[in-house]
């Protein structure tokens, strides 16, 4: 009786101590005999980041629909990318194209209004803050403008010949539109002299909201030994301003557990293998930590 007891108690110490190499990550332990896993599998993991995260500038530049603006030879997104990155100084092609196209549908003048304010009104920037997109940015080149303007002598004093209105995004269409192009024409390391003197438009493009530092590659393909099961660890460490990585989920609405690696309990969980090869998709969450100031 003695020694069946303490057998049993030998035997419930041994399953403890099973079970805390489980809870403890020890993807050595392969479940392959009793999940019918194969000893390799070829994944595909697809991810799917929010629509205000970008790889770049550039990619935040392009737009997502059609224009069919015939009358200035704009037939498809491509041909406004291409005004947009286009300047010559001494003829109306590139940036005054932009404002004579795009100013009388970009936002309503109010002068001395604010972002708020343009929900009220049937143009784009209403659009834009009205239907949650583009929101940060929106706010990022009100700020952006103001200084572009300051910094290159625009705003200022009538009697001195200047605008003082110069730095209100909402005093003029035609201008802000096009300042708009001219953020995305520059870059940091291409703006004239006097930007750079004066410090405050190249800091900007270090603070552009939604922008990775570090371009991601959103489809990677990996093959998996189910046997060694030693778990592929998901990337976690994105660096973007104004947001915060929350995690992975395996649903767009987030309310999945967040996922940080792909195992075998995983895959047998996702239940989604063809010949071999599964095609994984996981929805990033980002939270903003910027505080928004008109």
């Amino acid at each position: 009786m003695i020694i069946m007891l303490l057998l049993i108690i030998s035997n419930i110490c041994q399953s403890c101590n099973n079970l805390n190499k489980t809870n403890n990550n020890n993807y050595n332990v392969s479940i392959h005999q009793n999940s019918n896993l194969p000893k390799t599998l070829d994944l595909n993991i697809q991810f799917v980041f929010p629509k205000y995260i970008y790889d770049s500038k550039d990619d935040l530049s392009r737009p997502g629909g059609q224009s069919y603006l015939k009358y200035y030879n704009i037939n498809n997104v491509d041909d406004v990318y291409k005004i947009c990155k286009t300047w010559d100084k001494k003829s109306e092609v590139g940036m005054p194209l932009v404002g004579k196209i795009f100013s009388p549908y970009f936002l309503c003048k109010a002068i001395g209004s604010d972002l708020e304010d343009q929900k009220k009104y049937d143009f784009f920037v209403g659009y834009c803050l009205n239907n949650d997109k583009f929101v940060d940015f929106l706010y990022f080149i009100k700020t952006f403008f103001y200084h572009f303007r300051l910094d290159e002598g625009y705003t200022g004093k009538s009697s001195e010949g200047k605008d003082p209105y110069g730095s209100d995004f909402f005093a003029n269409s035609y201008a802000s539109v096009i300042d708009t192009a001219k953020f995305f024409y520059y870059t940091k390391e291409t703006l004239p002299t006097y930007f750079i003197d004066k410090k405050n438009i190249p800091d900007l493009y270090d603070k552009i909201p939604g922008i990775l530092k570090k371009p991601f590659d959103k489809n990677i393909s990996i093959t998996y030994d189910t046997i060694q099961n030693a778990a592929f660890e998901l990337p976690h460490d994105f660096d973007c301003y104004g947001f915060d990585f929350v995690g992975f989920y395996t649903d767009p609405e987030f309310k999945s557990e967040g996922v940080n690696y792909i195992d075998n309990d995983f895959i047998t969980a996702y239940d989604i293998i063809n010949n071999n090869i599964i095609i994984i998709t996981l929805y990033a969450k980002f939270k903003s930590n910027r505080t928004y100031v008109e």
